[in-house]
């Protein structure tokens, strides 16, 4: 179905570039989303996707937060690797 595959190609892109930024839960759900697409069964993904909602709103805010100090937030950076949102790389 090309709903399916149109749906599998944004979850591998938010995966890979959520990873390249260092966002690890991040794409780490956006994986088991994808992995739930190509097995041809997207049956419950509803809550996948609400925790990928989750996920990305706290990156967000993560975000948001470095840019409003003007400078990199060491504590913020810290923060978000102790939840799993960022990697240490």
């Amino acid at each position: 179905d090309a709903k399916l595959l149109q749906a599998e190609r944004i979850a591998h892109s938010i995966k890979s570039a959520s990873a390249y930024v260092g966002a690890v839960r991040f794409s780490q759900l956006a994986a088991k989303i994808e992995s739930r697409l190509q097995s041809g069964n997207p049956q419950g993904l509803e809550p996948r996707i609400q925790e990928l909602e989750t996920a990305f709103n706290e990156v967000r805010d993560l975000i948001l937060r470095e840019l409003e100090n003007g400078e990199p937030d060491q504590e913020a950076g810290s923060r978000g690797r102790e939840q799993g949102m960022m990697s240490d790389e």
